[in-house]
């Protein structure tokens, strides 16, 4: 008995600490775009590598990744756990692959 709450709370505590960590660069599929990756730092800082690298703030909402100042207008939805699909005016549509 106390082997199987053991194994269970393990578990759960790597559900748990694996969930939310976006940490990592993420590369565009479509090599033609702008943006050719994005690097999430820490817990709450991204980083959009393009031609220059362009540094914001995020906050995640559920499966709705949404960038703060400046770029308050672009989101990304988390499609699976190294999936990210961009929206607003200049993701729209792009998808990102956790490298």
């Amino acid at each position: 008995m106390k082997k199987n709450i053991f194994i269970s709370l393990i578990s759960m505590l790597l559900l748990i600490s694996c969930g939310n960590n976006l940490n990592g660069v993420y590369k565009n599929t479509d090599d033609k775009s702008l943006f050719k990756e994005i690097e999430f730092v820490g817990k709450n800082t991204v980083i959009i590598h393009s031609w220059m690298d362009l540094s914001y703030g995020y906050v995640r909402d559920g499966d709705v990744i949404r960038l703060s100042g400046e770029a308050s207008g672009v989101f990304f939805t988390v499609d699976d756990r190294k999936t990210l699909i961009g929206g607003g005016m200049f993701f729209s549509g792009e998808k990102f692959v956790k490298q």
